[in-house]
């Protein structure tokens, strides 16, 4: 386990415009981080936690202002034994690339990446050396055990897009959602 720092259920901010909090140390989240007035101030020491047994935490309220420095994203892929090998579709939630070689627990297998190509209609693998991660691509990993990824970045917080698909045919689009909170659909 890489955990070395407390480890919260929630982090609740309400604060007034005027109010700030540090992370001088690394800090895990399990469920949400709540922003209502104020700055973070990560000094890149915010972990938003994933687990076997829950989703990624997630961020609630808040601008791209509120939180200043970067986050670290973990996404947990699960595995559930012999026979359920396969490639798991995840996307990045923060706002701006992010090389594929600092993403930490990718596959270093061949195909171990994989992307849609829109032009071809069919999935290429992705090498790790340069190529990057965009805010609302989605990538599948190849899974054969438990495997947590861990991003840095900054959170996307603030409305984004919009985002092109490279093809507007009847085809499959493979797009991640470039936030670190759910997103209702209806709304999209």
């Amino acid at each position: 386990s890489r955990r070395n720092g407390p480890t919260l259920e929630n982090l609740i901010m309400n604060m007034g415009p005027q109010g700030r909090i540090r992370l001088g140390n690394k800090m895990f989240v399990n469920r949400f981080v709540y922003l209502n007035g104020g700055v973070l101030q990560t000094q890149d020491n915010l972990c938003l936690s994933s687990a076997s047994d829950s989703q990624t935490a997630q961020i609630r309220g808040g601008t791209n202002n509120s939180i200043q420095g970067k986050v670290e994203t973990e996404r947990h892929l699960s595995w559930t034994g012999s026979g359920h090998s396969g490639y798991r579709f995840v996307g990045s939630p923060h706002r701006s690339a992010i090389p594929l070689t600092q993403v930490d627990g990718l596959p270093f297998i061949s195909n171990g990446v994989i992307r849609f190509s829109e032009p071809l209609n069919s999935y290429l693998s992705v090498p790790l050396i340069n190529n990057q991660w965009n805010p609302a691509q989605a990538f599948g990993i190849w899974t054969d055990s438990i495997r947590t990824i861990r991003l840095m970045g900054e959170p996307q917080l603030n409305p984004a897009g919009p985002y092109f698909l490279q093809n507007q045919s009847a085809r499959w689009n493979l797009m991640g959602n470039p936030f670190p909170s759910a997103v209702a659909w209806d709304s999209v």
